[in-house]
């Protein structure tokens, strides 16, 4: 029999880049640097101002001396300080792999954080700007894309719905009468409108025309059409911006079909240069795509 340890596992599978090329390699002081304030604001900034103490008094105090209270914190302490240094071993770095550290940070940083109400008054507003950030505005499209009317119709089915710069969709939401022992060459079941779901992730622009190509079959003449659904900035053609529609080349027609607003990604940003450009700019629209006749 063969013996498994999780994190052993874990830990071997995240250090090695090959495994992680598809998921994204990040700087090993991304947690610390960049992931731990993302979650935790100003709880993070109290924590690391009250480093130097902590560490001071972990190795100053003796064990036997110090209180039921104390000992906890130090505890606490000790777990995120492992914590933080075993998961910035591996090259893929996630925010959401620093959650369990919630907890054993409130317990250090609760004496300033509750104490002052202007730590509490900056603890709340983080909390809220970060719930409408990512809870509303973060491709807040995705969900809405696929259950958006334009994808059920029975009426001259696509031959695939395509993902563009989005994040993976969640594709249950189109399965409630679906078969799930037929698999797509994507590798996803077809949905209940039988039409297959590809995920291109953060592809580039000639990735993507090299998948319309394919999936078309633009050379044979055929008159088949897919659905694209991406932000219009990640085409990332001046026609786009000034037209609302998509540019793809010569070979292929790209008509907008629906639209959701707001839609924020951070691998596109919306253009800064106004409050009506980043407004107009937080969008994802589903594309329908066709050959181009003459091209």
């Amino acid at each position: 029999w063969n013996l498994y340890v999780a994190p052993v596992n874990a830990l071997r599978y995240n250090s090695n880049p090959q495994n992680l090329q598809h998921h994204g390699l990040h700087p090993r002081w991304t947690h610390i640097l960049v992931n731990m304030f993302l979650l935790f604001g100003p709880m993070t900034i109290l924590f690391y101002s009250k480093l130097p103490q902590l560490l001071l008094e972990c190795f100053t105090e003796s064990i036997k001396k110090t209180s039921e209270e104390r000992f906890v914190k130090k505890v606490c302490f000790w777990s995120i300080v492992s914590g933080l240094a075993f998961l910035s071993m591996a090259p893929h770095q996630e925010p959401r792999f620093l959650a369990p550290l919630l907890v054993p940070l409130l317990i250090v940083t609760s004496d300033n954080l509750w104490t002052s109400r202007y730590h509490r008054f900056c603890w709340i507003f983080f909390n809220l700007s970060l719930l409408v950030t990512f809870g509303i505005l973060h491709q807040g499209g995705v969900l809405p894309a696929l259950m958006a009317k334009v994808i059920i119709s029975d009426e001259n089915k696509p031959v695939s719905f395509l993902f563009f710069h989005t994040y993976m969709p969640p594709s249950f939401a189109t399965r409630r009468h679906c078969n799930f022992e037929e698999k797509t060459a994507g590798g996803f079941p077809s949905s209940c409108t039988g039409i297959p779901l590809h995920d291109l992730k953060g592809s580039s622009p000639y990735e993507l025309e090299r998948v319309l190509d394919l999936q078309l079959e633009c050379d044979q003449e055929s008159d088949s059409h897919l659905l694209l659904v991406a932000p219009p900035l990640s085409l990332k053609d001046d026609k786009v911006i000034s037209s609302r529609r998509c540019y793809l080349g010569e070979n292929f027609n790209c008509d907008p079909l629906w639209t959701h607003w707001p839609h924020l990604t951070t691998e596109d940003m919306p253009r800064v240069s106004s409050v009506r450009n980043f407004i107009r700019d937080c969008e994802l629209t589903i594309y329908n795509i066709t050959c181009n006749s003459y091209s």
